[in-house]
């Protein structure tokens, strides 16, 4: 089983995975972390590396090869202006298609559980506001996002936040600060348009994904017990 977390900056998708994790552990074992494999290594995992894992945390843009290339270089306030959208939109295409060669299809092909922050919904989501002529489909046409597009997750989760309370816990991060060009109150407002679009949902409802909403908004408790009970109906 594939389960993709998506949702604006600051809507929590590293909490709710953690908590999804914690709860798949007791049945899966556990977890391979790709996301701390990569930043340690400064690479993917190789197959052999996972292989005896059936549970797997990942996340896109990766901390390796291009996706470093992303995080450190090209969505950085001070560097983004050198990078045109449309070459932004293709180095997230590349990355997630080594991701998936690499990690997901392989994992997903040995019976592995795989939760995922972000995939090619951000893409649709994010880089179709950033040019007038990188509409969805044209973003969708890209070949890292065409390939996992046809791998698509069982499981989509929409994390549902107002771009207010967004910017609120983005300003109150310590330990991770990005400087990204899209943490903007404005940007984070149109971007929930999009999440919500029934433009958006298709390309994954079209696919047979389940896509399924989850509020972000209460407090850590409730947001806890809410992620715990979703994920054991995800597994029944």
């Amino acid at each position: 089983m594939l389960i993709v977390l998506e949702g604006i900056d600051g809507c929590g998708k590293g909490m709710v995975a953690r908590f999804m994790i914690e709860t798949l552990q007791q049945s899966k074992g556990p977890v391979f972390d790709v996301v701390h494999f990569a930043k340690e290594h400064k690479r993917l995992p190789a197959f052999e590396e996972f292989k005896n894992h059936t549970l797997l945390l990942t996340g896109e843009p990766t901390y390796a090869w291009v996706g470093s290339a992303i995080r450190e270089e090209m969505i950085k306030n001070t560097r983004s202006a050198l990078y045109s959208p449309y070459t932004v939109a293709e180095a997230f295409a590349m990355d997630r298609l080594v991701h998936y060669k690499r990690i997901v299809l392989p994992a997903l092909e040995a019976g592995c559980t795989v939760v995922q922050e972000r995939g090619v919904g951000s893409s649709l989501a994010y880089q179709s506001l950033t040019a007038p002529d990188l509409t969805m489909d044209v973003i969708a046409a890209l070949e890292g996002n065409a390939f996992q597009l046809a791998h698509p997750p069982d499981v989509l989760m929409v994390l549902n936040l107002s771009a207010d309370l967004a910017v609120k816990r983005l300003s109150l991060r310590t330990d991770k600060k990005d400087d990204s060009i899209y943490e903007k109150r404005d940007f984070l407002e149109r971007l929930a348009k999009n999440y919500a679009s029934g433009q958006f949902r298709a390309f994954f409802e079209n696919n047979h994904t389940r896509i399924v909403d989850f509020s972000t908004a209460d407090e850590l408790g409730i947001m806890k017990e809410n992620a715990e009970r979703l994920t054991l109906q995800l597994l029944s």
